[in-house]
């Protein structure tokens, strides 16, 4: 469940009330939680540990359709998966590891071969 741009996991239902917690819990101690009642009201307890300061996302999907197309035409026995694990590595490699990127989803990024003779 996402709220106010964080992500919360189920940690427990009760009589109709839904019991959440920050989805960092465990990894940046985010003592976060947040309980929807039954009625519908929200309340949030705890402050988020996991608060990161605010990067920026590199919009990278038209470069990765270019990088699709490169390796794809390059061998073609390669598998429509592997060509797009090894397009996204390109991506990380070229802007960092630790970069946000925009890219394009798995199932839109297919193609299919056509073999004539």
């Amino acid at each position: 469940m996402e709220h106010k741009n964080f992500t919360y996991s189920v940690k427990s239902r009760y009589n109709g009330t839904v019991y959440y917690i920050c989805s960092h819990f465990r990894s940046a101690s985010s003592p976060a939680r947040l309980i929807i009642k039954s009625s519908g009201a929200i309340e949030e307890v705890g402050e988020h540990a996991c608060v990161r300061e605010s990067e920026t996302v590199i919009e990278a999907t038209e470069e990765m359709r270019e990088v699709l197309e490169a390796l794809a035409t390059t061998d073609m026995s390669v598998v429509p998966s592997a060509v797009w694990k090894a397009a996204i590595r390109h991506l990380h490699r070229k802007h960092g590891e630790n970069t946000s990127l925009r890219y394009l989803p798995r199932h839109r990024a297919r193609w299919t071969h056509c073999r004539t003779g």
